[in-house]
């Protein structure tokens, strides 16, 4: 018996270790999604965002010509995810043509796009929201918009709810968010996935998601798939929970990886960013 426990100490505290150490990887595995493009289909124009002591970050952008649009769309990939392939995804199936719209998305530190080289950096939760702020900041100033709208992908969802808030509190919120394939938190993910496991002790980027949402008093809309096997459907509910007056847009028919080619999404952010923004 003794010999047993000391083998299942040991289990468990490799386990641990392999959770602390390999969380890096599983957070941010900087590999992002294949994206293939044409002359007629390649609508992005790559950007750069140059900050004195902070890393370069690159990414891409639809509708830079327009000085003064409708709608600045701000967008967040998520962490296996080419942004400026989703930006060039707006251009050429989500926002008709000449629409006084600019979608904006940049990698994270550590991540490249289709478009450029990788941003600078290594990403780690705090540095990813600091640059959030950074991105919003640095584009209303160059495309002061009517409508600030910010949109989040799977690990994205969470970083744009954490820049909704913060905008909300310098008192200069967003008009509307949305979240697709949201999760509640990263540390809800890891403890379902390692129950035996002190994940809150282990993790060192939580993402919570849900503790955030309740605190917004912009539009929220949420956009699960209903088929989506990465994130537990649990994870709505918590999120609704957090947030009751959040719109709820089921995909339906959708894994995780299908959701933003789905026609229910393409029309839904298309209305909203062409036509106006839900009333608070």
């Amino acid at each position: 018996l003794i010999l047993i426990a000391a083998l299942a100490a040991a289990g468990y505290t490799a386990a641990a270790s392999y959770l602390y150490v390999a969380q890096e990887d599983m957070v941010f595995p900087k590999y992002i999604n294949e994206i293939s493009v044409t002359a007629d289909t390649l609508k992005a124009k790559p950007l750069m965002l140059e900050r004195e002591g902070k890393p370069t970050l690159h990414g891409g952008g639809i509708g830079l010509e327009n000085k003064h649009p409708q709608t600045l769309v701000i967008v967040f990939g998520g962490n296996a995810h080419d942004v400026a392939g989703f930006v060039n995804y707006w251009g050429t199936d989500i926002l008709p043509a000449n629409a006084s719209v600019t979608v904006i998305g940049y990698a994270y530190r550590g991540y490249g796009t289709f478009l450029t080289p990788k941003s600078e950096g290594t990403p780690t939760q705090d540095n990813i929201l600091e640059d959030a702020a950074d991105i919003i900041a640095h584009s209303r100033a160059i495309y002061p918009a009517q409508k600030l709208v910010l949109v989040g992908y799977s690990l994205g969802a969470s970083v744009a709810a954490h820049a909704a808030y913060a905008l909300q509190n310098g008192g200069q919120g967003a008009d509307a968010l949305v979240m697709v394939t949201p999760f509640a938190s990263i540390k809800r993910m890891a403890s379902e996935g390692y129950p035996w496991l002190p994940v809150s002790t282990l993790l060192k980027y939580p993402f919570n998601t849900e503790a955030i949402l309740g605190k917004l008093t912009l539009p929220i809309t949420l956009m699960p798939g209903s088929e989506d096997t990465l994130i537990p459907p649990a994870h709505l509910g918590y999120l609704t929970a957090a947030q009751p007056a959040a719109h709820v847009l089921m995909l339906e028919g959708t894994n995780h990886g299908d959701a933003l080619y789905h026609p229910a999404l393409k029309s839904y952010l298309a209305t909203l960013t062409t036509a106006g923004v839900p009333q608070r």
